[in-house]
């Protein structure tokens, strides 16, 4: 939005005085100072433009004017530019998140989740989604995470929900964790605010949780739900043993109601479909 980008660009000015005050004698500092005034730039009228562009790329015939298309696009980028040098050294882009911390290490994840300068969802998840996913005072939030993009956001969340809400159980599913499900009883001692994690297929695991779940956001019934890796009453790590995979051809069709498509930035909605299960390339 405006507001979050003048937020962003008001942080990128105060950052480009405070270099200038301490001098650019080091290599350092002056590389650093380049890539704050290359946001600066790059982002000069980026706040002011965004919401009309965002508006143009939601509208059905966004597709048909190919140089307004991409303007619009270009405006995106500028903003998710411009965001990125406000947390400097983020790289958020479509399809990339990379900061400091890496993704596939336990202790950096854990402090991305708690670190303001680098982890832009947090601010976010606190003023827009929080409040959201406890509303209805919820026993059970399952957080899917599909990509290795998506760990110190997905988890981010996670955390916070636990914070906030200690009653509340919070289980983690997804492809990404189905590929280190042998793993799994030591990540999940790492994480204290994730009650458990969902492998593989999390159709019918998911319900069992939802209907076993008590008020005190207990999983009464944790071990005989299948492709559960959990934390049982000691605080040991340990898995339900058993497997579930479900028929693709029984499941119903996905329901999106509710969900908020307007929101996308494409003219008109795409959907996922999927036909078959595994690896698309074998």
């Amino acid at each position: 939005t405006k507001k979050h980008l003048d937020s962003c660009r008001a942080t990128l000015e105060a950052k480009e005085k405070r270099l200038r005050r301490r001098g650019l004698a080091g290599r350092g500092e002056r590389d650093q100072y380049l890539e704050v005034v290359k946001g600066l730039v790059r982002g000069r009228d980026t706040p002011e433009r965004i919401d009309s562009q965002k508006r143009f790329l939601r509208e059905g015939r966004s597709f048909r004017d190919v140089a307004k298309f991409e303007r619009a696009w270009v405006s995106v980028e500028d903003a998710m530019y411009l965001i990125s040098q406000a947390h400097h050294p983020l790289d958020f882009r479509f399809t990339v998140l990379e900061s400091r911390q890496s993704s596939s290490r336990t202790s950096e994840i854990l402090d991305a989740t708690e670190d303001r300068d680098q982890n832009l969802f947090i601010d976010v998840y606190k003023k827009h989604i929080l409040r959201k996913v406890l509303g209805k005072d919820p026993a059970l939030v399952g957080i899917s995470i599909i990509s290795r993009n998506q760990i110190i956001p997905g988890l981010t969340l996670a955390k916070m929900v636990k914070e906030e809400s200690p009653t509340t159980a919070v289980v983690i599913g997804g492809p990404f964790f189905s590929l280190i499900s042998s793993r799994l009883d030591a990540v999940l001692a790492s994480f204290q605010f994730v009650d458990a994690f969902v492998t593989f297929d999390g159709e019918e695991p998911i319900v069992q949780l939802s209907k076993g779940v008590d008020e005190h956001g207990r999983l009464r019934n944790r071990a005989e739900v299948p492709n559960l890796v959990y934390r049982d009453d000691a605080g040991a790590c340990r898995s339900s043993g058993t497997t579930w995979l479900g028929n693709l051809s029984a499941f119903p069709t996905p329901d999106f109601s509710g969900l908020p498509m307007d929101l996308y930035l494409s003219g008109a909605p795409i959907l996922p479909l999927e036909t078959s299960r595994g690896c698309r390339w074998r």
